[in-house]
């Protein structure tokens, strides 16, 4: 957080809001403090109150999400501003692009972007991620932001803040410093991320498959390539794999024979993490599949759904 108390230390300058230690930044709509007063945008605590409707709501329109409020140099002495968010709803992983428009004081860029979750806001110990911005002409700023698996959230007695996870929901946003300037909401999207096992995590499923079946790990020579796949559920906070596991051939004949019959492959869930916990399969491997995946896990993997067609 010491790139975005420096950034807040230009705020600090002009009396809209402090940072104190590695408590972040400092309240909003939709984020706000217990202690702010709703108004129309993200307010700090410093700010005074200003007129109920002087913001344009949220809109969306060409998959963007913007927000528009009109010139108040009474209030908070900034020109007209706009925000704007492409796209609006997106997942953990994916590029948005920011597009700002007079989000300043006169005179002077914005002295900080920042994208809030559910537990965070403008205001004091609010905390938040920094979106890094530049200038492109006048007025106008932009952004380039890769969603987070994780975000900063506001304080809770915690030192340092906490570090929660970005799950899909509605309740983020991208707001500006000075508070109250621009705001505009942003939705974390859901959907299965297809991963990459790596080694690490191949061994523990294979130590997982073998406590499963009650066999020694070094029974198992490792997994049958192309057979493996592994997925996460960002709804959820659930992992999920299936793998086809070869023999060792240096394992007892019983072991060798219990490798048949759809037995080598093995079935993995995993929440959060927890553990992984093991299922194998058996024949037709299809059907017990369909029974212990969700069905958009193995539409991501591009197999079977249909367990009717398998005679399951």
């Amino acid at each position: 957080m010491g790139r975005l108390c420096r950034l807040l230390g230009i705020v600090a300058l002009l009396g809209l809001a402090a940072c104190s230690g590695p408590h972040g930044p400092t309240a909003s709509a939709g984020h706000q403090s217990p202690a702010v007063t709703a108004l129309a945008g993200h307010q700090s605590q410093a700010a005074s109150s200003g007129p109920a409707d002087s913001a344009t709501p949220p809109s969306s329109g060409g998959g963007c999400a913007s927000q528009r409020q009109p010139a108040n140099f009474a209030f908070s002495g900034s020109p007209a501003s706009s925000i704007s968010v492409c796209p609006a709803r997106a997942a953990v992983g994916t590029v948005v692009h920011i597009t700002l428009q007079g989000c300043n004081s006169p005179s002077q860029a914005p002295a900080a972007l920042v994208f809030l979750g559910p537990s965070s806001w403008i205001g004091s110990g609010g905390a938040g991620n920094p979106v890094p911005f530049k200038m492109a002409s006048g007025h106008r700023f932009t952004a380039t932001f890769t969603i987070p698996a994780t975000y900063v959230g506001g304080e809770n007695g915690a030192v340092p803040n906490p570090t929660l996870p970005v799950r899909p929901g509605d309740h983020y946003a991208f707001a500006t410093y000075p508070a109250g300037i621009c705001d505009v909401p942003f939705t974390v999207a859901g959907g299965i991320r297809n991963l990459v096992i790596s080694s690490a995590v191949r061994s523990k499923l294979t130590a997982a498959y073998a406590a499963y079946r009650r066999i020694s790990p070094s029974d198992v020579a490792g997994t049958r390539t192309g057979d493996d796949h592994y997925a996460y559920d960002p709804a959820t906070d659930t992992y999920w794999a299936l793998a086809n596991f070869a023999p060792s051939l240096k394992a007892p004949p019983r072991v060798l024979v219990g490798f048949q019959d759809g037995v080598s492959w093995g079935f993995f869930r995993k929440v959060g993490s927890g553990p992984w916990k093991a299922q194998v399969g058996g024949e037709p491997v299809v059907c017990l599949e369909v029974r212990f995946f969700p069905l958009d896990v193995l539409m991501t993997w591009l197999l079977p759904t249909d367990a009717a067609v398998w005679g399951c």
